[in-house]
């Protein structure tokens, strides 16, 4: 998991409108986070499906507490094998580590 200053990434998301959603969902619980967009000149070489990825980040002290909210609000999904987040099925990869689906 990437971490800097404290805080960490909880999910790696393609679309702003679903980045909206997972911080209107943490803010609701009262969990702090922001959104870091990644354009295409910062992501590995590897990712070219999209142009720009949307980072969340949250407080490293309240991370877990982030995540089992995430993952209990994500009705349909599968867990991942490295890391045990829930991503959709369609996802290629997880969101969170980036281990295949």
């Amino acid at each position: 998991m990437e971490s800097e200053g404290g805080w960490t990434v909880l999910l790696r998301v393609r679309r702003e409108e679903t980045a909206e959603i997972v911080r209107g969902l943490l803010e609701s619980n009262g969990l702090e986070c922001k959104i870091i967009r990644k354009t295409a000149s910062e992501l590995p070489v590897p990712v070219v499906d999209t142009m720009s990825r949307f980072e969340i980040w949250v407080p490293e002290t309240i991370a877990a507490d982030a995540m089992q909210l995430l993952n209990d609000a994500r009705e349909g999904t599968i867990p991942c094998r490295s890391c045990g987040h829930r991503s959709a099925p369609e996802e290629a990869s997880c969101e969170h580590c980036g281990a295949p689906m």
